[in-house]
């Protein structure tokens, strides 16, 4: 899977309607994007609410940028 569809769906179907590979699956309240995805982007430029994003290649996982590794803490900010 190459896209990931974030929380800022409205579940408006554009997605759904104009996926080639019929990669995009609707379930009741939410659609989510199968592993048939071929990475072509449509999706993501087409999305009203720019709820499609690209996952992430971290190693040799794929993860999307919610999941990535967070430092533990933040960096320390001085004024010089």
């Amino acid at each position: 899977m190459t896209a990931f569809i974030t929380k800022n769906c409205i579940i408006c179907g554009t997605c759904w309607d104009l996926c080639p590979k019929h990669a995009v699956v609707e379930f009741e309240d939410y659609y989510t994007i199968t592993d048939d995805c071929d990475d072509c982007g449509k999706c993501i430029e087409a999305c009203p609410n720019f709820a499609i994003a690209k996952t992430v290649t971290i190693g040799t996982e794929n993860r999307n940028p919610s999941q990535a590794a967070m430092p533990s803490e933040p960096p320390k900010l001085s004024c010089a």
